[in-house]
């Protein structure tokens, strides 16, 4: 059985498709970009006393990038325990182990 697993940060990728939703509500209501603006204008809180003061925009702009996708092909082996959650054969055990 070949399995293609196509990995990408999906997590990433959907909050920043979200983040860009969100701010694209202001493109047609001024008061909701005004809003929008002021909140992304403020200063997030600090996790340690050593980290610098950041902007919202500076955190969204800055902290999430995705440059690059990378594709495995993987092809189950005789060692494999794919579907095989429930034996426990001890040869199995053993073939772990090794």
């Amino acid at each position: 059985m070949v399995v293609n697993i196509k990995k990408t940060d999906c997590l990433y990728a959907d909050y920043v498709n979200l983040i860009e939703k969100i701010i694209g509500l202001g493109d047609d209501d001024e008061l909701i970009k005004e809003k929008i603006e002021k909140i992304l204008d403020n200063y997030a809180p600090r996790r340690f006393n050593t980290e610098e003061y950041k902007k919202n925009i500076d955190i969204l702009k800055n902290t999430f990038q995705i440059v690059k996708e990378v594709k495995i092909q993987r092809k189950d082996d005789d060692n494999c325990v794919t579907g095989r959650i429930e034996e426990f054969r001890l040869e199995t055990i053993d073939l772990l182990h090794n």
